[in-house]
């Protein structure tokens, strides 16, 4: 059996959003390359950036859910996801269109 890295996930969906937070959620993807995904990195950057930051650094990512913290209110941001497994890190999600991080209506 070949082992490879996997395939693309999702592209990450909002699920919830603070003023300085955003809840990301992806789907696995279709083609683990042979060997369970162990963890997924959640990249963002700026709108206007072109450095992307990897989200929780340090942490492990073992699900398909995740919220970034730490963002900056009335900012706009992009967010990518890639899942690892074993063998490495697979390509990266398209990106999800900018997201302006704002408290809700509401509250």
């Amino acid at each position: 059996m070949v082992v490879d890295k996997p395939g693309k996930t999702g592209v990450p969906e909002v699920k919830d959003m603070q003023r300085n937070q955003v809840e990301l959620t992806w789907t696995a993807p279709t083609d683990d390359g042979g060997s369970p995904v162990t963890n997924y990195v959640l990249e963002y950057c700026e709108e206007t950036a072109y450095r992307w930051l990897r989200a929780g650094e340090g942490e492990s990512v073992l699900g398909t859910r995740y919220v970034v913290r730490g963002l900056t209110e009335d900012t706009a941001y992009r967010f990518r996801v890639a899942a690892e497994n074993k063998v490495g890190l697979g390509p990266f999600s398209e990106c999800l269109l900018s997201v302006k991080v704002k408290e809700p209506v509401g509250m």
